[in-house]
């Protein structure tokens, strides 16, 4: 877990280093971009061309991170024939268990509160005090 959170860190650490140049070297690309644009056009229309460059730039990759981002439209299973009696849809059968369980968990939580407490502090002191426990946790999580 130490290793883990040293990679981390370390990652973070590289990763802002690498933000700040990227955002200083655009800085100073759009310095050269404006000053040579204010040699040949003005100060007043280098500034315009510049800044509606950067927002057109800003706005072509909002699009691409949105349509990468962006879920496919689910496909409907072709249908053959006449339609027979469906059975009932798989979501709306999940949803409706969900729906008993949470309902049966929500009041048991209810009706015993002192207790979950209870158990959730002695639960998070064991798992917090030991590694095998907390270990053996993991392995379940991940499987």
């Amino acid at each position: 877990m130490d290793r883990f959170l040293f990679r981390l860190l370390a990652l973070l650490g590289f990763g802002f280093v690498v933000a700040f140049l990227v955002v200083a070297g655009s800085g100073f690309l759009l310095a050269a971009v404006y000053l040579v644009l204010a040699d040949n056009v003005g100060t007043n229309l280098a500034a315009v061309i510049t800044g509606v460059s950067c927002f057109g730039a800003a706005g072509i990759i909002a699009l691409i991170a949105w349509s990468v981002q962006r879920r496919p439209a689910p496909t409907r299973p072709a249908q053959r024939g006449k339609r027979s009696v469906q059975s009932p849809d798989t979501a709306q059968m999940a949803m409706a268990v969900g729906e008993m369980l949470g309902g049966d968990l929500n009041a048991l939580a209810k009706n015993h509160r002192k207790g979950l407490i209870g158990a959730s502090l002695v639960a998070g002191f064991a798992f917090g005090a030991s590694p095998k426990l907390r270990r053996s946790l993991l392995d379940l999580i991940e499987n």
